[in-house]
């Protein structure tokens, strides 16, 4: 081999090299193709992500103007904690077309500490229904909570009215 010329060691070689060549090549553009993918994928889910966030925002921002709506129409008619006028009311709202999702609107009275809850029963038996009663679950607090009134858009679930919801830990943590 010491006798080849330096043009024949390099023509052997060419393979070798030309096969090198290509493997490097092809290891970098794989890099750079992976990498281009990668940010496409990134784009794509930043851009999906977004997408529900705002709608989720703007979902949540409709039912909080309808909280908004419902505090402002109590403070303006107190007489809305008339069992039929706060029906009515939420009627009004049209709930299943302005609000999807939403299946009841309710009245929790806060009852501090030491304050008699005998005059919120009788005037919400008076105004609501005749057998409301208060009912407490596993742990009653010295606060109460209990839903006073309630309007649902389907099939009327009542029996949540009269449930204190400081009574139950979860719902107390909220």
């Amino acid at each position: 081999m010491k006798w080849l010329s330096p043009g024949r060691r390099w023509a052997g070689r060419a393979p070798l090299v030309v096969m090198a060549l290509v493997l490097l090549l092809t290891t970098a553009m794989s890099l750079v193709i992976a990498s281009f993918v990668h940010a496409q994928q990134e784009n794509r889910f930043e851009r999906e992500t977004s997408a529900y966030t705002d709608a989720m925002v703007a979902r949540l921002s409709e039912y909080e103007r309808l909280l908004y709506a419902t505090r402002a129409a109590w403070r303006v008619h107190p007489d809305l904690l008339d069992g039929p006028d706060f029906r009515s009311f939420v009627t009004g709202l049209e709930l299943q077309r302005q609000y999807p999702g939403v299946q009841t609107i309710g009245y929790a009275a806060l009852l501090p500490p030491g304050v008699d809850p005998g005059p919120l029963v009788s005037r919400l038996r008076q105004h609501v229904a005749a057998d409301w009663t208060l009912r407490q679950g596993p742990s009653p607090q010295p606060t109460r909570v209990p839903i006073s009134l309630l309007a649902t858009t389907g099939a009327a679930e009542y029996r949540a009215q009269g449930y204190d919801l400081y009574s139950e830990p979860v719902r107390r943590a909220m």
